[in-house]
């Protein structure tokens, strides 16, 4: 815990905020919550701002909570197709994801874990 008592998770999560927060440009009101900006991170930078502005607009009772930020971003992320470099990218994230989890078995050979068996390659 550093200076105002924030681990270093939520830290980077309230820096990613702030980032799109940013991008999001002249678009008002802004995000004035880091659990409002979260849900927005899983969309492709350029759907964001459509995504923020659709939450403000239809906001129940005027209160845009990160609950209704995530709706909203899930329904445009339902309409959204995957592209390859979305799949490549996903399949990034599994392999070092599995690469943690081997970390973690060797150092801990309690720990059971069908990682072992599993192989994924990296993207191309």
């Amino acid at each position: 815990m550093g200076r105002w008592g924030w681990k270093r998770n939520y830290a980077n999560k309230l820096i990613g905020a702030a980032k799109l927060i940013e991008a999001l440009g002249t678009i008002v009101p802004k995000p004035l919550t880091e659990s409002q900006v979260r849900p927005l991170t899983a969309l492709p930078p350029e759907r964001r701002a459509e995504a923020w502005k659709e939450a403000v607009e239809t906001a129940p009772e005027g209160r845009v909570t990160g609950k209704h930020v995530k709706q909203t971003v899930e329904r445009i992320a339902g309409s959204i197709e995957p592209t390859e470099c979305d799949v490549m990218m996903a399949r990034h994230y599994a392999t070092m994801a599995i690469n943690q989890l081997k970390k973690i078995n060797r150092k801990d050979p309690s720990v059971h874990s069908e990682v072992n068996r599993e192989q994924v390659s990296p993207p191309r």
